[in-house]
């Protein structure tokens, strides 16, 4: 059992202590405190090698972050192991990253082990029931690609039954968080009537925001219906 100082009184105390026993100072929350701020400034110092190109430093010291418990290191550690970056590709060993942030409720990471279990990359079995949990679990907590995914699997009919209701109630939920391409979904729904009576007045207003944020179709949809809009009948 080690010992630590107490910042507040000076005195000798175990680390695993709740608080001194002296002068109450709460020794565990700031021992965890100290942990996370190192952990962080670790993580900093890797993103720098990262955006100098210095990949094998950046990946050691995402590693360090990563064991000290630091979220976001573990979800980046695992993005390296996928794409090869400073170490070598290594699936499994990302899935093992991305599995312990998401334990943690990091939706990017549910989000990348989903990617990972609908394409079966890296030799790693394709199991579409288990990504679409992962994208479930991803969108329940408000990532909004996530929600684009499962709108899109209804869309398809891929893994759900065709459902262009359901389908309109995600692409909602994630075009509501401003991500473009649920925005040009909807405009694309609502102008063609999927789902929906056809209602060219929403689907401009989709189209809108979605080319606002660079959608390239979506600015060439909203040209096209802006010219056929009949007025006369307004």
């Amino acid at each position: 059992m080690a010992l630590v100082t107490c910042p507040e009184c000076g005195r000798k105390v175990s680390e695993r202590a709740d608080a001194c026993p002296n002068c109450g100072y709460p020794i565990c929350a700031s021992l965890q405190k100290s942990k996370q701020e190192e952990a962080q400034k670790d993580f900093d110092r890797g993103a720098q090698y990262y955006h100098t190109g210095d990949y094998q430093n950046a990946f050691k010291y995402v590693s360090i972050a990563a064991e000290k418990g630091l979220l976001t290191a573990q979800r980046n550690l695992g993005v390296l192991y996928e794409n090869g970056t400073g170490v070598l590709q290594d699936y499994h060993k990302a899935i093992e990253w991305y599995q312990r942030a998401s334990e943690q409720g990091d939706t990017l990471a549910q989000l990348f082990l989903a990617f990972i279990y609908a394409d079966g990359k890296g030799g790693i079995p394709q199991d579409y029931q288990k990504a679409v949990e992962l994208y479930q679990k991803s969108a329940n907590r408000g990532n909004a690609q996530a929600q684009w995914e499962i709108g899109s699997l209804y869309y398809e009919g891929e893994y759900f039954q065709q459902d262009y209701r359901k389908a309109i109630e995600w692409y909602q939920k994630s075009a509501s968080l401003g991500y473009r391409a649920a925005q040009y979904k909807l405009g694309y729904m609502y102008e063609k009537g999927e789902g929906t009576r056809p209602d060219c007045f929403e689907a401009i207003e989709w189209y809108k925001k979605a080319a606002n944020q660079g959608h390239e179709d979506a600015a060439i949809r909203l040209e096209r219906i802006m010219k056929n809009i009949d007025y006369s009948v307004l």
